[in-house]
């Protein structure tokens, strides 16, 4: 039945411009319940994009076993980005909307995942007393739609390392392997000053019968208004292929701690952001000299 279904909603898509997130110049060409949730949340200003209803596979793993994919349906969204707040406004069956607000000032961390044609965006926040975490999936041909979006945002988060003598971004980005590098470059807001930036293959555990990944190959960057990781996804057992891409970024306004902890093999950069009492981790693995050029240029920051 699923397949049937599945069969007759591709034959129903007869322009492909349909199955990418469009950019929405005019609110009214949408449905009468999304301009009725749209208008009150829009300025002349807003970059707003459509992201169409669409069948996407979801990952399952057991034990660490993976299990066969599965089909769901994501609705219909429009996302509102302005500098102070994104806005995801979905559409669900019967008409009904929603309407979920994710101010900056509450943004801890923003995900954007890549796997060939597959992409989603995924915001971790605080909302009251407690964390939220989004997903948002889209065909990647709209691609820069999203991020037109994103760099808005992460533009309007403060600066909060001081200007320092650094070199030019071209001779950070040379020592990078050729995707990383350029991920990383493409990652950057225009006129950003790169502080920082090294490469770590990916790490095993030290000992076992199977050693499975520590963190995978990754790059990671420092500019005065966020910490940037681009990492080829793992899993603790396995690697995706070199296709796919993950990219984080951790506006720096919001870290509130940082650590570094030595143990034999790995040094961990431990992150602790927040927004007031709520908080969440990141601990990234890497090798001592990575550590502490990244901790050199981090503790202008915060200490301790």
């Amino acid at each position: 039945m699923l397949k049937q279904v599945l069969h007759h909603d591709v034959l129903a898509i007869r322009e492909p411009r349909q199955q990418f997130p469009t950019l929405v110049t005019s609110v009214a060409k949408l449905s009468a319940p999304l301009q009725e949730a749209i208008r009150p949340h829009c300025s002349d200003t807003s970059h707003i994009v459509r992201i169409p209803s669409g069948y996407n596979t979801s990952r399952r793993m057991w034990g660490g076993v993976r299990l066969p994919f599965r089909w769901r349906q994501t609705p219909e969204r429009i996302l509102i980005f302005d500098p102070d707040t994104i806005r995801i406004i979905e559409s669900h069956p019967a008409g009904r909307v929603t309407t979920t607000a994710v101010p900056r000032t509450a943004l801890l961390k923003i995900h954007v995942y890549v796997l060939l044609l597959y992409s989603y965006l995924e915001l971790v926040w605080v909302d009251s007393d407690h964390l939220e975490t989004g997903t948002f999936e889209y065909n990647t041909v709209g691609e820069a739609l999203i991020l037109q979006g994103i760099d808005r945002l992460r533009a309007a988060y403060p600066p909060c390392l001081p200007p320092p003598v650094v070199e030019e971004r071209a001779e950070v980005l040379a020592r990078l392997p050729l995707k990383f590098r350029n991920y990383l470059r493409d990652s950057l807001l225009p006129g950003e000053q790169l502080y920082a930036a090294v490469f770590q293959p990916a790490i095993r555990q030290a000992s076992g019968f199977v050693r499975p990944y520590l963190s995978p190959d990754r790059a990671v960057g420092i500019t005065e208004r966020q910490l940037i990781l681009v990492e080829n996804r793992r899993d603790r057992f396995f690697s995706e292929a070199n296709y796919s891409t993950y990219c984080c970024f951790y506006p720096l306004a919001h870290i509130q701690h940082m650590t570094l902890e030595v143990t034999d093999k790995v040094t961990w950069l431990k992150l602790q952001h927040g927004c007031g009492s709520v908080t969440q981790a990141t601990d990234i693995a890497l090798s001592s000299p990575h550590a502490e050029a990244l901790w050199a240029v981090l503790q202008g920051h915060v200490k301790g």
